[in-house]
């Protein structure tokens, strides 16, 4: 199928200024590795964007926000 994900891969670093880099990274056969990144203001935004991008493409969210998950 055109435009099938194999694999999808995601990290949160901590950026200059306090700001933290979301990056999505995709695995498609037919043209290897595709990087989506994002610089956020929190590290709540970043977790947002990510579960975003997850939605979009069919995954589960990967990040708990309800705050029910947090221990």
């Amino acid at each position: 199928m055109s435009g099938a994900i194999g694999e999808i891969e995601f990290e949160i670093k901590p950026a200059s200024g306090n700001r933290f880099r979301a990056t999505l990274y995709t695995y498609h056969p037919s043209r290897k590795w595709n990087a989506q990144v994002r610089m956020c203001v929190s590290e709540r935004e970043a977790m947002r964007w990510i579960n975003a991008r997850l939605a979009l493409r069919g995954f589960a969210e990967a990040y708990d926000l309800s705050g029910e998950g947090a221990q």
